[in-house]
């Protein structure tokens, strides 16, 4: 007569033992190094030659910025426009780079005229994108009351993409 063998149950030791090498496995994928961690955005203000280094190493300098925009209480036929030219340094490598605000003319001269407030950019592998949030102070006519004379500083935005 044949007998019919009842399924192995697992003991509790079977358990318990699977259960710690699951866990074991789990404890060393999770202490795994990871590379160095930065802020993913940094906000900043210079004022043209001026530098900031990122977290990470890398530095932004604004090289020039070149204002144009209609003075306040003013009457102009356009808006005019500011643009800041950056390079951005590090490992050897320094891309350069315009951001504009106001009326700024187009990469083709048939382009319209559009604002260009932030750019991508890589350096050693790593992307970014710069965006120019505000340049102050804004112009007024010289000899006005209330006029801010100080030196012109872009506010700027880093992100790490």
């Amino acid at each position: 007569m044949a007998q019919i063998s009842q399924p192995v149950q697992p003991s509790n030791v079977m358990k318990n033992q699977l259960f710690s090498f699951v866990l074991f496995c789990s404890f060393l994928l999770g202490c795994q190094k990871a590379g160095p961690s930065y802020p993913a955005e940094e906000k900043f203000a210079l004022q043209a030659r001026q530098s900031f280094s990122l977290a990470d190493g890398a530095q932004l300098t604004v090289n020039e910025i070149a204002e144009s925009r209609c003075p306040t209480n003013a009457r102009c036929i356009r808006m005019g426009n500011v643009t800041v030219c950056f390079g951005l340094s590090g490992s050897g490598q320094s891309p350069t780079g315009a951001l504009c605000l106001g009326e700024c003319k187009g990469e083709q001269p048939a382009q319209p005229m559009l604002t260009r407030d932030s750019v991508e950019i890589s350096l050693a592998g790593q992307r970014y994108r710069i965006i120019l949030e505000d340049v102050l102070p804004y112009p007024g006519i010289p000899g006005n009351p209330g006029v801010d004379t100080s030196p012109q500083s872009a506010k700027l935005v880093v992100k790490r993409l």
